[in-house]
């Protein structure tokens, strides 16, 4: 095995890859592998750059991410992994196990108030 010359930009992993030796295969491997072990880093990478771009909002890298493979998510850097799990949490659907318990100044903000206790007639 050859020693590995690459590192991958999304997931940290080491390999070998020579775009010489491969482009007079049948079926050369696309350049896009001098920076991206496999195509699911890839297609991470650019969503977490189009994201960060602002080129895609919340919902549409949420579900872009849905199609990729995050099994190992723990094992890709830092900065890619901040950007997927916070994606992640601000479209995670809220669980329904707690029941919902208002806060008093939403109440309050709503018009709503305590009904006023009656006062007694005076004579």
């Amino acid at each position: 095995m050859k020693t590995p010359n690459c590192k991958c930009l999304t997931c940290g992993a080491e390999y070998y890859f020579c775009p010489k030796c491969n482009s007079h295969k049948p079926s050369p491997a696309p350049l896009w592998r001098v920076n991206y072990c496999d195509e699911n880093c890839k297609t991470i990478f650019e969503i977490v750059s189009s994201y960060n771009c602002g080129s895609l909002t919340d919902e549409q890298a949420n579900e872009k991410l849905s199609k990729c493979d995050l099994t190992n998510i723990d094992k890709m850097k830092d900065s890619i992994k901040s950007v997927v799990k916070s994606i992640q949490k601000k479209n995670a659907k809220p669980s329904f196990s707690e029941p919902f318990k208002p806060d008093k100044k939403e109440e309050s903000s709503k018009g709503f108030s305590k009904p006023k206790k009656e006062e007694k007639a005076t004579e």
